[in-house]
């Protein structure tokens, strides 16, 4: 298995997938936790219901799985289940500003559709989540998709120190695949321009 090569502490995130059972989630934190990694689960805004949902997930998440980084995320899918939009509703509960280590939150370089047809703007979210940075007593990390032109990345990351927005950025790289799972998987994740 690929995963037993990995350097112990590696950070392995888990996929908040549109109808996937949050019990194996949660085991498959406890299981990446147990073999010496760091589970970094999402928490997929659009897929909870409300806070009581969200508190309880996150106390699923800690009590049985130790895990003490999460990345939020709106989620790719375009209906929303409960109360919550975007990340931004999620650091609104109050739920982050304490108790986690490394909060994340998804970057795009390349810009997203999905975020710019929403009601607040990728450089206005940007911003929201640089000012929640100072109260909350975790570290927050930009983690951008994964880019085949690093210029693109260089340039965004200046707009965004222009923009007074300087938090760590983790950049995304492409796993190992195939040429044409790697293109497929670029569509589906928004990568942009650079995928040419």
């Amino acid at each position: 298995h690929l995963i037993q090569k990995l350097p112990n502490k590696t950070h392995i995130y888990i996929a908040h997938i549109n109808g996937f059972d949050m019990n194996e989630m949660i085991s498959s934190a406890k299981d990446i936790a147990n073999l010496g990694f760091i589970p970094v689960p999402h928490i997929a805004a659009r897929q909870i219901k409300n806070k009581q949902s969200l508190e309880d997930l996150l106390k699923a998440y800690k009590n049985e799985s130790g895990v003490s980084e999460v990345l939020l995320i709106a989620g790719s899918t375009k209906k929303v289940y409960g109360d919550f939009d975007s990340s931004i509703d999620l650091i609104q509960t109050g739920l982050f500003d304490s108790s986690f280590k490394s909060i994340y939150f998804a970057a795009h370089p390349e810009g997203n559709k999905d975020i710019d047809a929403s009601r607040i703007s990728l450089k206005d979210s940007l911003g929201l989540k640089s000012n929640f940075s100072d109260i909350t007593d975790a570290k927050v990390i930009l983690t951008t998709q994964f880019c085949f032109d690093e210029q693109k990345i260089l340039d965004w990351e200046n707009l965004l120190n222009k923009d007074g927005i300087n938090l760590p950025i983790h950049i995304g790289v492409a796993g190992p695949t195939n040429l044409a799972s790697l293109i497929k998987h670029s569509i589906d994740c928004g990568v942009g321009p650079s995928i040419k």
